[in-house]
């Protein structure tokens, strides 16, 4: 199956900062570009606060 070229024009120069975070972890927001399924992946922007950290995996 062939994947998908995604392109989210305006992030990198700071538009980021306007989306809506959710809670994720403690420490840490997310807001999801694109959810995927059970063998889908998803992509998304996570914002640390100093200190946070998730698991490696």
């Amino acid at each position: 199956m062939p994947r998908a070229n995604l392109s989210f024009a305006g992030l990198v120069g700071g538009g980021w900062r306007e989306l809506a975070f959710e809670p994720f972890r403690e420490g840490i927001t997310v807001h999801w570009l694109l959810k995927g399924g059970p063998v889908e992946p998803s992509v998304a922007i996570l914002d640390y606060r100093p200190g946070a950290g998730v698991p490696r995996h």
